[in-house]
């Protein structure tokens, strides 16, 4: 009978890669993922998670049933495709482990699983959006609450609800029965900003507690923290607004007679303090991860005391110091002879390795971040002692040096290089041999030479260095052996602002997984090969500030698909083709400034329609955000149907030979942020709609023929200081113009219509004058009226005044600085 009801089962899976072709014979104990009691022969187990080459789907059949005696189910890490768990799982009573996650289920918990009352695991995460256990209602005659219905199953050890869209934890629990539990992941869930509640720590028997990015807040219960003497491992990472002071925790747990704590997780909150002393009393701890909070002062040496520490990650806190403070040096490291990831990294340039030159650490690293930390000007010696390094970051580091060669002999173990930020000299190895999946970032330096070929680097950054010739063929071509047919080819390349000259060639076609290309600024020619926008992946092309040239058209034929298109400070010529629209549905940013393009702007290129799935979709308002066709010949009026575009944040076209009125609905782009119309031959008056559109920061209108009174209401309070975004309009007038406005000021008889309106406006001007001067007159006899007549509230008066100057000029002092710490980093 089981064994059939196996075969059952097979039938209704789907098994592309035929995994279950050992599903023949007499003896189903033999079957693969098939286990069985060795007294009795019954199937009890049934382990089909997914393989690297061997993914089920399809449907659940009943015929599970037929197995009485299955006490293990893993259907994890499959492709389901969204079915609902079937309610008959619940009706195998002997199940004491379930692992149904990450297969794709979606829907809710069927309430027949509360009926699985011998379960010791429970697995249920999922990264589905629509697979929710918010509601579950398990048992007849519970509440729909997730926690009381988990409460009452008391011999459960772990319990795995990641991704579950859960939506509530409760503050207060009248008895915790799960106190058997061991493992708790409530990771990747939505407790609307809730706070950890205490009852959580009554739960002594946890050894792993898993709370990350869910939404949580407040401190964690000082009290609460001593009774996890048996915590392992313990991660609140990226709550963003949970806040402890780091001494409290680190505190209290040496008080357990015995701390287990071998892994914490406490990165992307809002800790603060010093690292205490006490840091170093935790011998068994493996992993530290900190991460970008609050923390201040120098780093205690007593981490140096971390015999078994692992993996360190102290990066984006608010530790300082100098070179004499000596505040990272070798004592940190004495007794770290496991330490195999070290990261450090800070936006303030403040943190300095101070280590002698012949330094030899005692550990062996496979990845270091020391991002914006002052490392040089040497490039550090003393990691040539790290044979084993893979994932080097030294961003921003202050290194003046050359590359030395003997980093590029770790080529072969490399994954990622990130030495962006400096002013590392030299040229390039032209052939390195790294491993596949390889992200190089060299960026911002000072490099020269040729193109190094490295086939097998899938992300390339070389912005801004002075690397000159033409771009090679080869480097177009796959040229490692055909064997190694799971080659990832180039997905990520930008060479952008070198010296890069001649044609860009016609061999991108077999790059079938790049999807962003950066070759602007260099000195490139010809035109855009079709086998460039012919890649199906290519989504963000980037190769403006060239020598491009050729007919627009022809040039964009096979660019449909790009959603970021920049051609701009070219000599591209001819029109915007009409079938723009048609063809460029998904396009997100569009830029053709400082080219030769002449024509009108097509109403049908500013509508853009998807059909997809036999639905019409309008994708005008929700896509296109960037149109700039700045410094162009276009002519023609700016055509109404570009106000549908309602996600337009930059729309520029000026310097154009634009002729006609601003539209009139332009307030319907209430996403705008710049608009610039200057230079061109626009006439009528500015739309009073205009005035509607709050996002708009940037706005000029210079160097037209428009005419009438300039609006002062709403959002164009805030261009009260910048009279020359107005300019070269003669007959504009009103503030902050110096031309008054007069009943004919707007043209005379032929623009009657507008004198009301500018009456209208005159009288707001006006009166805006007007409350200025009383609100200056009642100011100032409120503060200096009172003071004249009692003397104790002028002299508290001055008091506040003085100490408010120095409230703002330490204020403007710290900004000033984090301002040049930004523009520095």
């Amino acid at each position: 009978m089981e064994r059939q009801a196996l075969l059952k089962f097979k039938e209704g899976l789907k098994d592309p890669s035929n995994g279950l072709s050992s599903w023949v014979g007499q003896d189903c104990c033999a079957w693969l993922g098939v286990g069985c009691n060795n007294q009795t022969g019954h199937v009890i187990k049934l382990d089909l998670k997914s393989q690297p080459e061997l993914t089920f789907g399809g449907e659940l059949s009943p015929s599970l049933l037929d197995l009485k005696y299955l006490n293990y189910l893993d259907l994890s890490y499959n492709d389901f495709q969204g079915i609902h768990i079937p309610s008959f799982i619940g009706s195998l009573n002997k199940l004491s482990y379930l692992d149904l996650s990450y297969a794709s289920f979606g829907g809710t918990i069927p309430p027949h699983l509360g009926n699985l009352s011998n379960l010791y695991y429970l697995n249920l995460s999922t990264f589905l959006m629509n697979f929710s256990v918010s509601n579950l209602n398990w048992l007849p005659g519970l509440s729909t609450h997730w926690l009381q219905v988990v409460n009452m199953l008391p011999s459960l050890i772990e319990l795995h609800l990641s991704g579950c869209e859960l939506q509530n934890l409760p503050q207060t629990l009248q008895f915790v029965n799960f106190t058997s539990l061991s493992v708790l992941d409530l990771s990747y869930n939505n407790f609307n900003s809730s706070l950890i509640p205490q009852w959580l720590f009554n739960i002594t028997g946890l050894t792993n507690l898993q709370l990350s990015s869910c939404y949580l807040k407040g401190s964690i219960p000082e009290i609460a923290i001593g009774s996890l003497c048996n915590l392992r491992s313990l991660d609140i990472s990226v709550n963003f607004y949970i806040s402890v002071e780091i001494t409290e925790f680190f505190q209290v747990l040496p008080g357990c007679s015995n701390s287990s704590l071998e892994e914490v997780d406490f990165s992307r909150n809002m800790l603060t303090g010093n690292l205490p002393y006490s840091l170093g009393y935790f011998k068994g701890l493996k992993s530290l991860l900190l991460s970008r909070n609050s923390f201040s002062g120098l780093m205690t040496a007593n981490i140096g005391n971390l015999s078994c520490l692992e993996e360190l990650d102290l990066s984006y806190n608010k530790m300082n110091g100098t070179i004499l403070d000596s505040i990272i040096s070798e004592i940190h490291f004495q007794n770290l002879t496991k330490l195999n990831s070290f990261s450090l990294s800070s936006t303030k340039k403040l943190l300095v390795l101070n280590v002698r030159h012949g330094w030899i650490p005692s550990f062996d690293l496979t990845h270091i971040e020391m991002d914006g930390c002052q490392l040089g000007p040497a490039f550090p010696a003393w990691l040539r002692t790290q044979k084993k390094l893979m994932d080097i970051s030294l961003t921003n580091a202050a290194i003046l040096d050359k590359i030395p060669y003997w980093l590029w002999n770790l080529s072969s173990q490399i994954f990622n290089l990130d030495l962006s930020h400096n002013q590392l000299s030299g040229n390039i190895p032209g052939s390195l041999n790294f491993r596949l999946y390889t992200s190089i970032d060299l960026s911002y330096n000072l490099l020269e030479g040729s193109l190094p070929l490295w086939p097998s680097v899938t992300g390339l950054h070389l912005r801004n260095n002075s690397l000159s010739g033409e771009i090679p063929i080869k480097i177009y071509k796959e040229i490692i052996p055909s064997s190694l047919n799971k080659l990832k080819k180039l997905s990520f390349i930008d060479l952008s602002n070198n010296h890069f000259s001649g044609e860009i060639h016609d061999h991108w076609k077999g790059m079938q997984n790049l999807y962003a290309v950066d070759l602007s600024k260099n000195k490139l020619s010809g035109g855009i090969p079709d086998s460039m926008c012919s890649l199906p992946s290519l989504i963000w092309l980037q190769l403006s500030n060239n020598n491009l040239s050729r007919d627009l058209s022809s040039s964009l034929e096979n660019c449909s698909h790009i959603l970021s298109l920049d051609l701009g400070e070219n000599r591209f010529s001819g029109t915007i083709p009409e079938w723009t629209a048609e063809r460029f549905f998904s396009i997100v940013a569009l830029r053709l400034r400082g080219n030769m393009l002449s024509g009108k702007i097509l109403k049908n290129c500013v509508h853009m329609d998807l059909v997809a799935k036999g639905r019409q979709l309008d994708y005008g308002d929700p896509i296109l955000n960037t149109i700039d066709l700045l410094e162009n010949s276009l002519s023609g009026e700016i055509p109404i149907e570009i106000t549908d575009l309602s996600a337009l944040h930059i729309l520029n076209l000026s310097l154009n030979q634009l002729t006609g009125k601003i539209p009139e609905n332009i307030g319907d782009l209430q996403c705008l942020e710049t608009l610039d119309l200057s230079c061109n031959h626009l006439s009528g008056p500015i739309p009073q709609d205009m005035t509607s559109i709050t996002t708009l920061s940037s706005l000029n209108l210079s160097y037209n023929d428009l005419f009438g009174q300039i609006p002062t209401s709403n959002q164009f309070y805030t261009f009260f200081f910048y009279p020359s975004i107005y300019g070269g309009n003669p007959q504009l007038c009103g503030f902050p113009l110096r031309t008054s406005c007069s009943p004919l000021s707007d043209g005379g008889a032929e623009h009657n219509d507008q004198e009301n309106f500018d009456d209208d406006e005159g009288s707001e001007e006006l009166w805006f004058y007007v409350s200025i001067a009383l609100g200056f007159i009642v100011g100032f006899w409120t503060v200096c009226g009172t003071s004249v007549l009692k003397k104790s509230w002028r002299h508290a008066y001055f008091h506040f005044v003085n100490e408010m100057k120095d409230r703002l000029f330490v204020a403007i002092s710290v900004n000033m600085a984090r301002l040049q710490g930004k523009i520095e980093s």
